[in-house]
């Protein structure tokens, strides 16, 4: 059975190392072999991370002991060349945006023409078949104005009025009549 170490024991509290204390003593936590081997991949990446700060911090005290070091003209000659480096470095992004935004306005461009031509050829194609729809339709209410006609010639109109009470008198109808079960008519 192997022993892990818990990630808390790389903290440190005021200079002491945490693993020392009896909070954190490592024989009473028993891992097996998996947890172990995660326990040692955090201990290396914490190493790791150890060491990339260390060196950055070399780095930023050894630059920082340059600057120090450098006269007042030297360092304005220095801080103009990287101003004038970051203006180029800014131009040639801009420049860059510049023409990927003069390319994507092309590429628009071409894109609303094609959708414009589209349109066009399908209000085309839409006339051709809306004109046959048309017709069609205009025979279909032709041929219900002409089935109204037929049956507006038997209404009575001020025109027709004496004939329509003339046939109504020769042509008298019994209304007083009753039905039988079967639904015959029996006059009385």
């Amino acid at each position: 059975m192997a022993y892990c170490l818990h990630r808390s024991l790389f903290l440190r509290r005021s200079g002491r190392n945490l693993l020392s204390t009896r909070l954190f003593h490592t024989s009473k936590i028993k891992c097996t072999p998996k947890h172990y081997s995660h326990a040692k991949e955090d201990v290396i990446a914490y190493s790791k991370f150890r060491k990339e700060l260390s060196e950055s911090r070399f780095q930023f005290q050894k630059e920082l002991r340059a600057h120090q070091e450098m006269s007042m003209e030297e360092f304005n000659a220095q801080a103009a060349e990287e101003g004038r480096l970051e203006r180029e470095a800014e131009e040639k992004v801009l420049e860059t945006n510049r023409v990927e935004l003069e390319r994507m306005a092309c590429k628009r461009e071409e894109m609303i023409e094609r959708r414009k031509n589209r349109r066009e050829e399908k209000f085309i194609r839409g006339t051709g078949a809306r004109g046959a729809w048309e017709e069609k339709r205009t025979e279909r209410k032709e041929e219900e104005v002409a089935q109204v006609q037929n049956a507006c010639s038997s209404f009575i109109t001020m025109e027709n009025l004496e004939e329509k009470i003339q046939e109504i008198v020769d042509n008298e109808i019994e209304y007083n009549f009753a039905l039988s079960t079967t639904g015959k008519i029996i006059i009385s």
